[in-house]
């Protein structure tokens, strides 16, 4: 009964979490999806990426508000704090729904909420994964939050011009994102503004 009811509480975190404000971040992933053919593969489908692109960030459940509110430059060890997101997010979809090469959302869910913070180079975390070794999906999401995130005040930056945030997104290809994934986001980001 007490595992019933603590995966019943984890699912109700995660449904509540979703209803969190994310449209504009789905809607380009969906747009990346459709309008130039990305090519998703048989891994996913566009209602998963929908779906997980909505709890990338889950994992921030667990880092203490201090940390995330914080107006100044994160101390080491507070990044370090920060960076577990991704696999404290990961863990808890996979607490919630322990069955999870079953269900095509969940799977594609765990693999952007832990690998959205990979970079193409390697350099990023938590695995260091490197190009195609990191799950599409999560390098789609990856560059929809990088600009949904740039384009936003935060509590330790004012927020970008669309002409800083797109030089900054184009600083990044072959680094930081999927050179191909950010050509075509560069496409669909110049419709959006027409």
């Amino acid at each position: 009964m007490k595992n019933f009811i603590q995966r019943s509480f984890r699912r109700e975190l995660l449904v509540s979490f979703l209803a969190v404000s994310v449209l504009p971040l789905i809607v380009c992933c969906v747009f990346l999806i459709q309008m130039f053919n990305v090519k998703v593969g048989r891994d996913f489908e566009k209602k998963d990426m929908e779906l997980a692109g909505a709890v990338h960030d889950i994992g921030k459940l667990t880092v203490p508000k201090e940390i995330l509110d914080k107006p100044t430059k994160l101390t080491e060890t507070e990044w370090e704090i920060m960076k577990h997101h991704t696999d404290n997010g990961d863990e808890l979809i996979r607490a919630a729904y322990p069955d999870v090469e079953d269900n095509t959302f969940v799977k594609v869910a765990c693999d952007v909420v832990r690998s959205h913070h990979e970079n193409w180079d390697g350099s990023g975390y938590p695995d260091g994964l490197k190009g195609s070794d990191i799950p599409l999906s999560a390098r789609i999401v990856k560059i929809v939050d990088v600009y949904d995130s740039i384009l936003s005040d935060r509590c330790y930056r004012s927020a970008y011009t669309k002409e800083e945030s797109l030089a900054y997104m184009k600083q990044g290809s072959k680094s930081r994102f999927d050179p191909y994934i950010l050509e075509v986001f560069l496409k669909i980001e110049k419709q959006l503004r027409k």
